[in-house]
């Protein structure tokens, strides 16, 4: 069962940028929700109603020697409320055809020339299950009170400078991996956010040390394993680690 997806489409025309945006900020002055500049885009939530709870508008100068930018459009999406179910829900098998229906309905109010939602490449997949109990507060703090993996870390409060979980939840992230050692083995990374901050490589043939490293850049493929495991970590954004048998 399908909670959240996050999706994006490769726009091939500065034109079709242009119209998204004009549409794009133009639903979000009709329901007094901003079209605001991020690091990521231009972002908006005006039809989170429908269930396109983020649309992030991008358009990336990858090199000074490419003539065009790179263009993309990009949603998180909660299926469930195109088919108008408003309670804690997840998305079912027999719900996908109107989905499908309610995807194409909504994504011609910001385009008509945008795919169907079987043509969009899929970033993320959040998955879920329903448990339903009458204690969650209960297990929320026990949850906070267990050990915690050295390798991760809990959230940090800017406002007040320490690590803390908010209020009714727990998270945890890490920011680092460690992939076990298959000798001559090609692997490689690929930037799948527009930036992935202070990018580390260590143990492979090909080390990278504090490298900012932006979407499209070819600078970490086609590394390779030497005598033990290759360990990466970075401050920020997403990677994709391609490990083939090539």
């Amino acid at each position: 069962m399908i909670h959240t997806l996050m999706i994006s489409h490769r726009l091939l025309s500065i034109r079709d940028y242009n119209e998204i945006f004009r549409v794009l900020a133009l639903i979000s002055k009709e329901n007094n929700t901003t079209f605001r500049k991020t690091n990521l885009g231009y972002e908006t939530t005006a039809l989170r109603d429908y269930g396109f709870n983020k649309i992030i508008l991008k358009k990336i100068k990858v090199d000074t020697r490419y003539k065009h930018d790179y263009l993309n459009i990009t949603i998180i999406l909660n299926p469930i409320k195109l088919v108008n179910k408003t309670r804690i829900e997840v998305v079912k098998e027999e719900d996908l055809e109107l989905v499908y229906k309610r995807f194409k309905e909504v994504k011609n109010k910001i385009f008509i020339g945008l795919p169907s939602l079987e043509h969009w490449d899929i970033n993320r997949v959040d998955y879920a299950k329903n448990i339903y109990t009458e204690h969650v507060k209960e297990y929320i703090k026990l949850f906070q009170r267990a050990d915690k993996p050295s390798v991760f870390k809990e959230l940090y409060c800017a406002k007040s400078h320490r690590r803390k979980q908010l209020e009714g939840s727990f998270y945890l992230h890490n920011k680092s991996t460690v992939i076990k050692k298959d000798a001559g083995k090609v692997i490689s990374f690929h930037a799948l956010s527009d930036e992935v901050k202070n990018f580390n490589i260590t143990g492979g043939k090909y080390p990278l040390e504090n490298y900012n490293m932006k979407i499209l850049e070819p600078r970490a493929i086609c590394n390779e394993f030497l005598d033990g495991d290759i360990n990466i970590s970075f401050d920020s954004g997403i990677i994709l680690v391609l490990y083939t048998n090539d």
